[in-house]
């Protein structure tokens, strides 16, 4: 099936229409948003084994080497001078471990979940309706894919070939752009009529209401607010009455689904448990699983400034650390591969260093969004998408560590969307 999309791609390319590649690089690179397809699914019969993020990013190149030689292509500015800094220190730091036996290979695997972060020098090469297009390709396919998750569960039916979770579950994960399609219909920035705006926020939400995402539902409510609270076209009444509606509607669904007040019950009990050091549910072994991998690199300055770097969990021969999801074929708890945790995974492959730096391009995306927010809703709504993916959605999941998150950011940075109408 990635094969397929690849050449559809490239044929979209051919006709010009880089609004259909840059939709299937994201679907791609988010290895078909996250969903848990059945292996055959994804791979087919090809004959050569491969990853479907490397299609992904193989389409990218495609796109990338082109506009690199374009003149819209930018190499400095605030946020470019930043992701330079950070690719520089990604480089070195791989080269380091390549000398100190590192296969190149682990490297190399690391370091393309970066690639995407490259879109910062070639996103004023396209046309808005090139950027606006493609994002509403992905949020139309997030649609459809939701409506097909929606059917299955409720009529309890495997529809797409999906990977089905133990009975008693909490289902099947939403679609990786859930989050930000379910937001970009609730604030309505393509202007679809009220029923279709409707249709289109309660099917992208469903899924995560079905499937008890306490993290993905709140983050949603928290973007609302911050964008409401943020965005200079309200008047300070209207902010404060939008922020208590939205808190309101949040606390009366809690009050009323058993299933969602248990989570929220949880949750608070997990910091609890966690601030005594023990885990007790899915939020304290999280943050005890974070705090275990930093504990590890303080110990000494070299891992503490770098970390451990990109050796894969396969050539990682050390037992360290005792959390972590059973590995059968090596007997014993991942060390490395931390799912979906995305802070343990920074602690340990960039270091303090790798931290600051890796924070400081997604602050300058920020800033950069909170300059224009009076401009247009969707600089208001890009700063609060960002400002709670960082503070509170981070916790949850690890959509941004992979640079394929930063793909939209970026490129709604372009200066026809971010000054002009």
């Amino acid at each position: 099936m990635d094969i397929i999309l690849f050449f559809v791609g490239i044929f979209a390319l051919l006709l010009k229409r880089r609004d259909w590649a840059l939709a299937i690089m994201a679907i791609l690179a988010s290895t078909y948003l996250q969903l848990p397809l059945q292996p055959h699914f994804s791979i087919g019969r090809f004959p050569i084994e491969h990853n479907i993020s490397d299609i992904g990013l193989l389409l990218y190149l495609f796109i990338l080497i082109p506009a690199l030689f374009h003149n819209k292509a930018r190499y400095k500015g605030k946020i470019q001078n930043v992701v330079t800094l950070f690719f520089i220190y990604l480089i070195v730091n791989g080269i380091w471990d390549v000398f100190t036996g590192t296969s190149f290979g682990d490297v190399i695997r690391y370091l393309k979940g970066w690639a995407y972060l490259s879109l910062i020098y070639i996103y004023q090469d396209f046309s808005p309706k090139e950027i606006v297009g493609s994002l509403r390709i992905v949020c139309v396919v997030t649609f459809w894919i939701s409506l097909v998750m929606v059917i299955s569960r409720v009529l309890d039916i495997n529809a797409m070939d999906y990977v089905l979770m133990a009975k008693g579950g909490r289902g099947y994960k939403p679609p990786s752009f859930s989050i930000i399609c379910s937001l970009i219909y609730i604030i309505n920035i393509f202007r679809v009529k009220p029923l279709a705006q409707f249709t289109y926020v309660i099917v992208t939400l469903l899924p995560i209401l079905l499937n008890v995402k306490m993290t993905y539902l709140l983050s949603v409510v928290l973007v609302v607010i911050v964008f409401f609270l943020i965005n200079d076209k309200f008047s300070m009444i209207k902010k404060i009455a939008l922020a208590l509606v939205s808190v309101l509607i949040v606390v009366s669904f809690f009050t009323l689904s058993e299933r969602f007040s248990t989570r929220f019950y949880d949750l608070s009990s997990g910091l609890t448990s966690a601030a005594q050091g023990y885990v007790d549910d899915n939020f304290s072994y999280r943050l005890l699983h974070a705090a275990e991998r930093f504990n590890y690199i303080s110990k000494a300055p070299d891992t503490f400034l770098r970390g451990i770097g990109y050796v894969s969990e396969a050539n990682f021969n050390d037992t360290v650390f005792q959390l972590g999801v059973w590995n059968s074929s090596m007997k014993r708890v991942d060390q490395l591969n931390n799912s979906d945790i995305v802070w343990s995974n920074m602690f340990l492959r960039l270091g303090i260093i790798g931290i600051v730096l890796y924070l400081l391009v997604y602050i300058r995306l920020i800033s950069a969004y909170m300059k224009c927010k009076t401009r247009f809703q969707h600089n208001a709504f890009f700063a609060a998408y960002l400002i709670i993916s960082l503070l509170f959605t981070s916790l949850g999941n690890d959509l941004i560590g992979y640079s394929d998150f930063f793909m939209y950011p970026i490129l709604f940075l372009n200066n026809k969307l971010l000054f002009e109408n």
